[in-house]
């Protein structure tokens, strides 16, 4: 065990790479077979990674889950923590497709592992991934406002293009468009915060339900993707997300949901409304 541990990254401290780092990718000596016991004949490990995210050659960024299968039989296993720095690593760095990005990480993880291994990027959005969960929670937010069906719309905002992103959550790129009144239910797989105590990132769905005058999707969209150099807590980050957009649009009605990813077993999910009534625990696909 003291071996492992001089060998692999566990049990260290390591700064998180933020542009490209297959160099940090650690192999592990597999060792099959128990005592001279019979070993299976087929076998494989299968991983899945819900927080892959990258950026497209405009500077937007995408975000997916990827499963990733090792055979049983390669020559190494492919160290934990090594591959969560190496997913990471990934944050920073543009790719030009999701097929390059896929191709990119097969053929790194084959030659750590030395064999074959197969990946598979699939998107985390709406509505090609659990669209069952993703519509019961935009009907369970616009029934809290208590709008009536078909008296409000959704939006899912990570197929638009924000424009530019400032450095830092700005209220001030957070504009009315227009003076006509919406209710709207808007969405984005694109939120991510990192931790003020570890530098770890926090990764979530955001979920806003809205009434008041109409906003531009894209500004929103801008302003939380500004959200990814921000070092706040969980629940901090939806206090300010909640404060900055009744500031700037003095809705009649507004709710902020923060779904996160689970960390050591546990997931955060900060609820702010300006409507009495408990939330909804709705898990979504990452979750």
């Amino acid at each position: 065990m003291s071996d492992l541990k001089e060998q692999t990254l566990l049990g260290k401290e390591v700064a998180y790479p933020d542009h490209y780092a297959p160099e940090i990718l650690t192999p592990v000596a597999r060792i099959r077979g128990v005592d001279g016991q019979a070993v299976a004949s087929f076998g494989e490990d299968i991983w899945n990674a819900w927080e892959l995210s990258w950026l497209t050659e405009s500077g937007k960024p995408r975000m997916a889950w990827a499963e990733i299968r090792v055979p049983a039989e390669s020559k190494h296993l492919v160290e934990s923590k090594s591959l969560k720095l190496y997913l990471n690593s990934l944050n920073g760095s543009t790719f030009a497709s999701v097929e390059t990005l896929q191709h990119c990480i097969q053929t790194d993880l084959s030659r750590v592992a030395g064999a074959p291994v197969r990946v598979c990027v699939e998107s985390a959005a709406m509505p090609s991934a659990a669209p069952e969960r993703a519509g019961e929670l935009a009907l369970a937010l616009a029934e809290h406002h208590g709008w009536s069906v078909g008296d409000w719309d959704y939006h899912f905002l990570d197929d638009l293009e924000p424009g530019e992103v400032p450095g830092e959550p700005d209220p001030a790129i957070l504009q009315p468009v227009s003076g006509r009144q919406t209710r709207n239910v808007l969405h984005t797989d694109l939120l991510r915060s990192n931790c003020p105590v570890t530098g770890q990132p926090d990764w979530a769905s955001l979920w806003v339900a809205y009434a008041g005058p109409e906003i531009s999707p894209e500004s929103l969209l801008a302003y939380v993707i500004a959200y990814r150099n921000q070092q706040d807590f969980h629940e901090r980050c939806a206090e300010k997300i909640f404060s900055h957009l009744h500031s700037a649009y003095q809705p009649a009605g507004l709710t902020v949901y923060a779904r996160y990813t689970r960390r050591g077993g546990l997931d955060i999910n900060p609820w702010r409304s300006s409507v009495e009534g408990a939330a909804p625990n709705i898990r979504m696909m990452r979750q």
